[in-house]
């Protein structure tokens, strides 16, 4: 009898016998068989037996479910993701200006060394905000219009290297409209 095995990371399974499937599948003996005939019957056998083994290896799993978790297979070997903490640096006496001016930011998109402070001017007629993308409430950074009117100023430090996107809610969107970015590079 043929057995078909798997081995995974921790354990082995047996999977189930294999049989010969066809006409005479299990009366096929090196001395019953002879010549072209024989080879015939022999490559048929071992491409149903193949056939069998992938239709075993491939069959549904769902009454099997090592993980414990109700999807089936397997359980998962992969260690858990590791998130690497964010590196930050301490200010570095910079400063890089960012004008608001109405409708527009200037510059668009400005780059600067972590630790860097970015003054945001409002040069414009109207009031403004500085909103970061997925942060209305300015919680992490930002100003909103009371306190940015006409000739105010904002400031804050970029510790941490990425992408800051900003926007003013009054003239635009995180895409369209009054927008910018900062970004922040390692020192």
């Amino acid at each position: 009898m043929l057995v078909h095995t798997t081995k995974t990371t921790n354990s082995t399974s047996q999977i189930g016998p294999l049989r010969a499937v066809g006409a005479g599948a299990g009366r096929l003996t090196s001395s019953a068989v002879t010549g072209q005939e024989g080879n015939l019957r022999t490559i048929k056998v071992a491409a149903a037996t193949a056939l069998l083994v992938l239709a075993t290896a491939c069959g549904d799993d769902s009454g099997d479910d090592a993980a414990g978790d109700g999807e089936g297979g397997a359980a998962a070997t992969s260690a858990p993701a590791v998130t690497e903490p964010a590196v930050t640096y301490p200010p570095n006496g910079e400063v890089a200006e960012v004008l608001s001016i109405d409708n527009t930011f200037l510059p668009g998109v400005l780059t600067v060394a972590a630790g860097t402070e970015v003054k945001f001017v409002n040069n414009g007629r109207n009031d403004h905000n500085v909103v970061p993308e997925g942060d209305l409430d300015v919680s992490t950074w930002g100003v909103l219009e009371d306190g940015f009117h006409q000739g105010d100023t904002y400031s804050y430090v970029f510790t941490t290297p990425g992408t800051y996107v900003y926007y003013c809610t009054i003239h635009g969107t995180s895409t369209v409209g009054m927008f910018g970015s900062v970004v922040v590079t390692e020192p």
